[in-house]
Formats: C-alpha cells, sequence, structure tokens
C-alpha cells in the first residue's frame, strides 16, 4: 500500500485491498459516548468518520495514527511525499543551544522542543504554566524562516506574544492584528483569532412606519448607519487577514484546545495551505470530550512534545499549589434544588451578599498578599468591586472591555502589590503572566470542563515570595447542577495530583477522602484538622 502526501492537507491511499480499506475506515470511525441526536425515526450513533472509504483520503495530520494502525494491523505500506520541495530556511540543530535566544538561557527542554520543529511539519506541543512557552515559539520561529502567523484567543496574550517575540529579536518587525490594527508585510505575525471571524452583516435600515416620532427615527438611521459602516470596515480587514492566512508557511496556535471551534476549523483547513502547524496548550486534551479531542488531532496532529508540571516543578520554574474547597451551604435549599444553572448561578453567587462577603473573607485572611478572584459574568465582577469599595478595599476590576492601556496599568499596579484585590474576568483566564505571580487564587465561577479549570488554576502557579499558593473554591450544596461542577472540578484537582482540602465548616476532609466516601459529608462530631 502507498500512502501518497499529495498536497499539505490530504493523504491519499493507492494499492490498497478493500479489507485494509475496511480496516482503515473502522479504526477512523470515533464513537461521541454522549450524542443523542434523533435522526428522524431512528438515533444517530454518535458516529464521526475521518475516513473517506470511497476517494481512499484522510487528513495529513492523521499520519501519524495510520501508520500506528498499520502496524497493528500488520499492513504492509511506504510513505511518498509527491509534494514540491520547500525552499525556506530552516537553521541547523546543532547551532540551537542554551545561548540561541538573547537575553535569556534556554532550558534544555525548550531547546530540545525547538529542534522538535526541526524534524517534523505538525503537532501539538503540551506546555505547561511556566514551562517558558513563549521562548519555545520565539525559538521555533527564529528557526524556521518563512511567512508566519501566530493566533492566540485572548487579546492580553496577543500583545505578550508580540513584544516578547521583539524582545528575542526573533524578526526586524512583528506585525499585529487586533482590535482594528493591521500587518503591514511583516515575515511574522501576531493575532487574535477573533480577527479572523467573519462579520455578521447589518439588518435592513429602519423605516419611518416603525418610528412616528422623526427624532427617534432619524437616531436609529443614525446608529444603523454607524453599525454599517463598522461591519464594512471589518468585512475588508477581514478579507485582508485572511490573505495573509493563505500566504503563510506556518501556523503556531497558543491555547490550541480552544481549536475545535468553527472560526479556528475554517482558518486551518479552508484559508491555511501552508506546510507547518503547531499547537500550544497546558491542557489539549479533555477525556471528557472524545470528539472535540479528535477534531483538535485533525487541526494539529498528535502531541509530539511534553513536558508535565511536575517536572517544571521541580526545576523550580512554578510553585506548588494547595486548593481548598469551601462548602457552600443554604438553609433554604439542598442538593434537590433544581433550578436552571443560570438562575441558581444568579441567586447563590452574582447576587449573593452572603457569597461575596465569603470571598472577602478569605481576602481578609490573607490581608497584605496578592489576592485575585477569578469570575466569567460580568454583573458579578461588578457586585464584587463594590462589595471591596464598601468595605474599604484597594480592588479593580479588569475584563474584555478594559481598555489595553488601563488593563496594563492595572495588572502593573497588581504586580507592584499596590492592590488589595485584582478582580478579573474571561480575559485573565489564560496565558496572562504577572510578574511576582499570585499568592492566592479565588474561583468565583462554575464550570466542570477541566481544561478550562486547569487553565485557571495555572494563574496560580507563577513563582511569588511565599514559594506556594493557595486557591479557593467552592462545593456548592444548594443546587444540583452546581453540585456536580463542583464535583468535578474537585474530581479534576485530585487526578491533576494537587494537594486537596475540602472545608465544611465544621471539619476539614482531604479531597481524596471525600471522594472515596462517594461524596458523603462527614459527622459533625468530628474535630478539625
Amino acid at each position: 500500500m502507498q500512502i501518497q502526501i499529495v498536497n499539505n492537507n490530504y493523504i491519499y491511499f493507492n494499492n490498497i485491498t478493500d479489507e485494509h480499506n475496511s480496516i482503515l475506515f473502522n479504526e477512523m470511525t470515533f464513537v461521541d459516548p454522549n450524542a443523542k441526536y434523533m435522526n428522524q425515526n431512528r438515533p444517530w450513533q454518535g458516529k464521526f468518520r475521518k475516513y473517506d472509504l470511497i476517494n481512499k483520503k484522510c487528513l495529513l495530520t492523521f499520519l501519524p495514527r495510520i501508520v500506528h494502525i498499520c502496524k497493528k494491523n500488520n499492513i504492509p505500506f511506504v510513505i511518498e511525499d509527491l509534494r514540491d520541495k520547500w525552499n525556506y530556511y530552516i537553521v541547523e540543530s546543532e547551532l540551537i543551544n542554551e545561548n540561541y535566544l538573547p537575553g535569556i538561557k534556554l532550558e534544555d527542554y525548550q531547546i530540545a522542543a525547538i529542534k522538535k520543529a526541526l524534524q517534523i511539519e505538525f503537532g501539538i506541543y503540551k506546555a505547561v504554566t511556566g514551562s517558558g512557552k513563549t521562548e519555545m515559539i520565539a525559538g521555533i520561529c527564529k528557526s524556521i524562516n518563512c511567512p508566519t502567523v501566530i493566533l492566540a484567543d485572548m487579546t492580553v496574550v496577543v500583545s505578550q506574544l508580540k513584544e516578547r517575540l521583539q524582545l528575542r529579536n526573533v524578526a526586524e518587525e512583528i506585525g499585529l492584528f487586533f482590535a482594528g490594527e493591521k500587518p503591514n508585510g511583516e515575515m511574522i505575525v501576531v493575532g487574535s483569532v477573533q480577527s479572523l471571524a467573519a462579520p455578521s452583516e447589518v439588518g435592513p435600515s429602519p423605516s419611518i412606519v416603525d418610528f412616528p416620532d422623526e427624532k427617534k427615527y432619524e437616531k436609529a438611521v443614525q446608529k444603523w448607519q454607524q453599525k454599517r459602516d463598522a461591519y464594512n470596515t471589518r468585512k475588508r480587514n477581514y478579507r485582508f487577514l485572511i490573505e495573509y492566512i493563505k500566504k503563510a508557511e506556518m501556523l503556531i496556535v497558543d491555547e490550541c484546545d480552544r481549536s475545535a471551534s468553527d472560526t479556528y476549523k475554517k482558518v486551518i483547513r479552508t484559508h491555511f495551505k501552508g506546510r507547518r502547524k503547531y499547537g500550544f496548550s497546558a491542557t489539549p486534551y479533555d477525556d471528557s470530550k472524545p470528539i472535540k479531542n479528535i477534531n483538535i488531532e485533525e487541526n494539529f496532529g498528535p502531541i509530539v512534545f511534553e513536558m508535565n508540571r511536575t517536572e517544571i516543578e521541580d526545576r523550580g520554574r512554578i510553585i506548588p499549589c494547595k486548593y481548598r474547597s469551601i462548602v457552600y451551604e443554604d438553609p433554604m435549599y439542598d442538593l434537590h434544588n433544581k433550578i436552571t444553572l443560570d438562575e441558581a448561578t444568579n441567586m447563590f453567587m452574582v447576587n449573593n451578599n452572603r457569597f461575596h462577603d465569603i470571598i472577602f473573607g478569605i481576602c481578609n485572611v490573607h490581608k497584605g498578599e496578592r489576592n485575585m478572584i477569578l469570575t466569567e459574568r460580568i454583573p458579578l465582577g461588578e457586585n464584587l468591586l463594590a462589595r471591596a469599595q464598601e468595605l474599604g478595599l484597594n480592588a479593580r476590576f479588569i475584563y474584555g472591555l478594559t481598555s489595553k492601556t488601563e488593563r496594563d496599568k492595572i495588572i502593573n499596579e497588581f504586580s507592584k502589590g499596590q492592590l488589595d484585590v485584582l478582580i478579573g474576568g474571561k480575559i485573565i483566564n489564560r496565558g496572562l503572566d504577572i510578574k511576582g505571580g499570585v499568592d492566592n487564587l479565588i474561583i468565583a465561577t462554575g464550570g466542570k470542563l477541566r481544561s478550562d479549570f486547569l487553565q485557571k488554576i495555572g494563574r496560580a502557579l507563577r513563582v511569588n515570595n511565599r514559594g506556594f499558593s493557595y486557591v479557593y473554591d467552592f462545593l456548592f450544596r444548594c443546587n444540583h447542577y452546581l453540585y456536580e461542577h463542583s464535583k468535578a472540578r474537585l474530581l479534576t484537582i485530585i487526578d491533576a495530583g494537587y494537594e486537596s482540602k475540602v472545608l465544611f465548616g465544621y471539619t476539614n476532609l482531604d479531597g481524596k477522602e471525600l471522594v472515596r466516601r462517594n461524596f458523603k459529608s462527614p459527622s459533625r462530631q468530628c474535630n478539625k484538622k
């Protein structure tokens, strides 16, 4: 059997028997165990087929998986690369050493990571928080001299990536696209994936029939014209940036665990035609999302490099964190309360003064330290800010609509220890590098997705003066859905190997012990530990 690489997207199979064709088809069919969709009169089996049985082809990123399948099933094969020669310069591996990037000494694993990209055209780098993935990205860009686009999901990370690449002298100029900025012919460009999403069209202009008041009609028309002008601008920028993607020869995506979204799929599988693509993430796969994992593998291939948290911690690049889950109960509600998740979140978190006071009680215990609160709901962030100010705390709240200038100023104040507490929205859940680290991280959000939760925990892993951090979370026992999410987060923490304790108020219990007890609460006669 011949496996032929005909372009940068697909491999084709020639001289393949019907038997071997069926084996590949079956092995490359993946089942979603959670599939419930009904297709007409019969249930959908939840099967995703990644091998084209008729045309005998699949995506190039599945080549390592195909090789494994062939070896497992004793299918003889040869691989033929029928593409034109790639004419961009790649440095010699021997030239990459600890002094390869200016202003920093590379660790041995960072050197190995950079060299790995010289040997392979695609793959995922599982780089935990604190491992220096930005230096790895900088080294790869310096080693492979070709038109390159680097994408990030969070705008705050885009700015940090550009600044770091410039600091390491990777190229004379680094282009940028996000928040209306556009590149200008630079070899390496950093940008946000949101800028590559096609803008939504604006509806028809207002009709005077709907506005008996002429002034209101004129105001509505003016507002519509502003939306139309903004749409036309975004549309021009979108087309311009897509052309940049089409001309790129290397694509690097930070936080590639987010690349299963439709925008990423379109960029990677439709617009990008280049030879090399690499994804970086501390949590590329989530065991509870098998189909999402396959979609990410479709984009970048398998994990080709990995450094786990323990190894990085042993090198002193990150610190251990101690997880504390505070049991939150309400005398009026219990685990059988099944009001919707959204209603429960508003009732017990967003608009709950008792919940807010518990959070600031934690901050008071750790007065004088760097306290960070993470929330994904703007109203909760605003309520927490208002409560902090009532208590006389020097607190600030940053989220997606906070200007870059204001955001940088606030983060700088927090890094210098000038704030009692920093409240952050989704914008700081991932990738944010804070000098001096975080002493105490308070998770004021729900959610159960493993990868997202571990990313939040990553904010507490940066080196601080104390040598370890506390992460405070809540085990809600007042609503069925909040409770299930809380349990999932505790299980994630235990599985990741973090120290954990659950605080019941009348006693503390090791997280593993609570799981062993099937989450049964300890007796109130127990002594505090």
